[in-house]
């Protein structure tokens, strides 16, 4: 089933909303079409009061919930994993290299030419490793991960061992949860629309990555994973009453961003992601929710050459022979919060311009927190900071989900402000939990 999710109002908080309902379509189509090429204004009222409805959930599933593949870690020498039970190993050809039918510690390594399994070489460049029964888990550094992991020597970062998980997908997004918002004090309005937000990002990035070893990062790369939370009480009721729900817009998943605190206004897409066309549920909206964050007002100072160090590493600058940093200009601003699309960066051998985004991740994201800068000041040895916000800005402010929570709005409506013109689409399973 598909619902038309709770629009902005244009002019006061009473004007009763639009419902609509748009016909169910299949998986494959669903996760095979991406754009919507609607572009929206920015928006400046708040949404409405009224709750959105829910259409009945279907008596069974339309379809079975997905598996996603999730990368617990890379560039290893070794991987050591528990079970509690059996379980059977098996080369990438699918040959079963050793089962067993009680529980054991196993340590799978890097040797010249393959894998070794124990201390016991196994050729092959991968093995995998699954639980015999379904309700088991390995534990990786002491925390339960998942039912099935693969190991394999990856040759794009230089042979060294990655470990993938496989997952269902609504027992990752409770490691998920777990991993970007403080559950335990967020509001539940505000865990049900990060759920459907972080279940729309995976599934997108799953289709992106389908021909790829693994489909998401455990890290901020793509979304954090904290694993070991499959049965923790306030995330599953958050995951459950929204199960298989997931945003789209005229009908087409897109890639559904959030970040920690907009700072007073969300981003549109392309200013950010340069390399992504405009798009209207990703146009940005004017946001005062998210003032009670700690990342609302910053200040940060980085010395220059620390600076001109860590952009040196930066792949858009490589072959530019950065000189002396002196100044730097961010400019192009763009959507409700004035957030700069560029900068240019003056140094002794000349200037280089660079996407704005992609300077705040070279020059240290846990320091220069957003490019929604209010000043730049240059001090000596160092440059002073002052800007607001904490993220790259677009789609969902989390503080501001947080914010919306507190003062009684509902899951459809957050998700509606910052998604403008999406839609809340099931794909599958049905709510168990009462609404």
């Amino acid at each position: 089933m598909c619902l038309k999710m709770i629009s902005l109002l244009r002019s006061s908080l009473s004007t009763p909303s639009r419902r609509g309902v748009i016909l169910g379509f299949t998986l494959l189509t669903l996760i095979t079409l991406f754009s919507c090429k609607e572009v929206t204004p920015h928006r400046t009222a708040a949404p409405q009061q009224e709750r959105l409805a829910n259409k009945p959930a279907p008596a069974a599933p339309v379809f079975a919930e997905p598996q996603i593949r999730v990368a617990l870690m890379h560039d290893a020498r070794e991987v050591r994993l528990d079970a509690a039970g059996g379980i059977v190993i098996a080369r990438q050809d699918g040959n079963e290299v050793q089962r067993t039918s009680s529980g054991a510690s196993w340590v799978i390594g890097l040797v010249p030419g393959g894998l070794s399994l124990n201390g016991q070489r196994e050729h092959g460049p991968a093995l995998r490793l699954e639980c015999l029964d379904a309700q088991q888990r390995f534990t990786l550094e002491g925390r339960e991960i998942a039912r099935r992991i693969d190991v394999f020597t990856d040759a794009k970062r230089g042979g060294t061992l990655t470990a993938v998980a496989f997952l269902d997908l609504e027992e990752y997004l409770a490691g998920v949860l777990a991993g970007e918002v403080p559950y335990d004090r967020w509001g539940r309005e505000a865990l049900k629309a990060q759920g459907v937000v972080s279940r729309s990002y995976a599934l997108y990035q799953a289709k992106l990555h389908a021909n790829e070893p693994y489909d998401v990062e455990s890290t901020v790369m793509s979304q954090v994973f904290r694993p070991g939370n499959r049965h923790n009480a306030v995330i599953a009721s958050a995951l459950d009453a929204t199960r298989g729900q997931v945003l789209t817009c005229e009908g087409r998943l897109f890639s559904a961003y959030f970040h920690s605190t907009c700072g007073g206004g969300t981003a549109p897409v392309q200013t950010v992601f340069a390399e992504q066309a405009p798009l209207g549920v990703l146009g940005g909206a004017r946001c005062p929710f998210c003032s009670q964050s700690p990342a609302f007002q910053w200040t940060a100072t980085i010395r220059k050459d620390e600076l001109k160090r860590r952009l040196a590493a930066c792949p858009d600058l490589r072959g530019q022979n950065l000189g002396d940093i002196r100044a730097l200009e961010f400019f192009d601003l763009q959507g409700p919060a004035g957030r700069a699309a560029k900068v240019r960066i003056r140094h002794a051998g000349g200037e280089a311009v660079l996407n704005a985004n992609r300077f705040r991740l070279a020059a240290g994201p846990g320091e220069l927190r957003s490019v929604a800068l209010e000043k730049i000041t240059g001090q000596g040895d160092a440059f002073i900071f002052q800007g607001r916000g904490f993220g790259h800005g677009v789609g969902l402010c989390q503080y501001g989900s947080q914010g919306m929570a507190a003062q009684g709005y509902t899951c459809e409506q957050i998700l509606g402000f910052y998604f403008p013109g999406g839609e809340l689409t099931r794909l599958y399973g049905a709510t168990t939990a009462a609404r």
